[in-house]
């Protein structure tokens, strides 16, 4: 195991007379995703599964001689502030609920509340990498499933797609938001999400539209996870979820909501934003040819919060053991065995997985090839 105790490691702090590139992961998934080998993955996730450590590894900080309180904090990605979001606060530091993107650089000011005083104007840069989770108020497992590599040297675009957990308190049995106003602000002006897609069944609370827009699109689709996205694979062990011999069909309408280019930014989301969303946001990545281990990267960063583990096989002895795990006696985690079972179902003989999953998409779940290609497009840029 590493001996480093990132629990106790600080948050990059930010000043006005500095412009850092800030590496928004926490230090233990800045250390899971840097990792080398699978063995020092597997330690990290025996070691620090369950913690809450999606949040974003930044606070600022700064000095002013005005006793006038108090400040209004205020960032965007022009040099002018348009199209800005703010935060007040009564001392001179920032701790708050972040949603910032990787790779983007940040102008930003302290003023006072009516702005009519500007104390500092600086800016600051994000570090370009995957796997940055988004901090919104009272939510969790939040972040973009874009920026990851591909296999034939793109990149999943940013700023598109979203994944995580629910956003209703759902005991409640109604569409009321977990979030209070500062993390509406952060959905509707910061991140501009469009459409939400609800991956629930009974377990939904009731929610039944947009939560933050009722006249937004809204898709709701029960689906199934893991190996049930083959109904015809009985695995043995307990069943997951539920199979639906149409689960095919509501991964082929998924799908299509999200080629509309209309829809997008989307939010999709089951409950704990694990089972249920980690498929679907498998099959996604898989198709833009990402590959099968950043997949699992992908999916175990759940880990890392308060959705229990997800890991790709259970861990003895600090190292992955078989295909599956069994996740606190709840249910069986079967994301393991996908890449091979997509290969051998779908293998189109190039050895590609993302062949594979394209040919499932097609022949499997409905989906046209014409749809396939604009999703491709729309997802996929050039990176170097």
């Amino acid at each position: 195991m590493p001996k480093e105790n990132y629990l106790k490691k600080e948050k990059t702090i930010v000043t006005p007379d500095k412009h850092p590139t800030v590496d928004l992961r926490s230090p233990v998934v800045r250390a899971y995703l840097d990792a080398k080998s699978l063995d020092i993955k597997a330690k990290l996730l025996k070691k620090y599964s369950l913690l809450k450590l999606d949040y974003q590894n930044i606070k600022f900080v700064w000095r002013v001689e005005d006793t006038n309180r108090p400040f209004l904090v205020t960032f965007s990605l022009n040099k002018d502030f348009s199209d800005s979001f703010s935060y007040i606060v009564y001392e001179e530091i920032l701790e708050a609920h972040f949603a910032f993107e990787a790779g983007r650089k940040y102008y930003w000011k302290i003023t006072n509340y009516n702005a009519s005083k500007v104390f500092y104007v600086s800016w600051f840069k994000t570090k370009d990498t995957p796997g940055n989770f988004l901090d919104i108020q009272n939510c969790n497992n939040i972040r973009d499933i874009g920026g990851w590599p591909t296999l034939d040297g793109k990149r999943v675009k940013r700023g598109l797609i979203y994944r995580g957990s629910r956003l209703n308190e759902w005991e409640l049995g109604e569409n009321r938001s977990q979030y209070e106003r500062e993390g509406y602000l952060t959905i509707t002006q910061q991140l501009k999400w469009k459409s939400e897609i609800d991956l629930r069944y009974k377990d939904c609370g009731g929610q039944d539209r947009c939560l933050w827009d009722e006249s937004a699109p809204y898709l709701k689709r029960s689906i199934g996870c893991y190996v049930e996205m083959f109904p015809d694979i009985i695995w043995p062990g307990p069943r997951t979820h539920y199979t639906h011999n149409d689960m095919p069909y509501m991964i082929r309408d998924i799908f299509n909501f999200l080629a509309d280019e209309s829809h997008l930014p989307c939010y999709f989301h089951c409950n704990g934003g694990a089972d249920r969303t980690g498929t679907i946001a498998w099959i996604l990545n898989a198709l833009l040819g990402v590959n099968e281990e950043h997949l699992f990267e992908d999916y175990e960063l759940t880990s890392f919060t308060v959705w229990n583990r997800r890991w790709r096989a259970n861990i003895i002895n600090n190292k992955f053991v078989g295909e599956e795990m069994v996740n606190e006696e709840i249910f069986w985690v079967v994301m393991g065995p996908l890449p091979r079972l997509m290969m051998e179902k779908f293998g189109t003989g190039d050895g590609k997985l993302s062949s594979a999953t394209e040919n499932y998409l097609i022949s499997y779940c409905g989906v046209e090839k014409e749809t396939i290609n604009k999703f491709k497009k729309i997802m996929l840029e050039d990176y170097n």
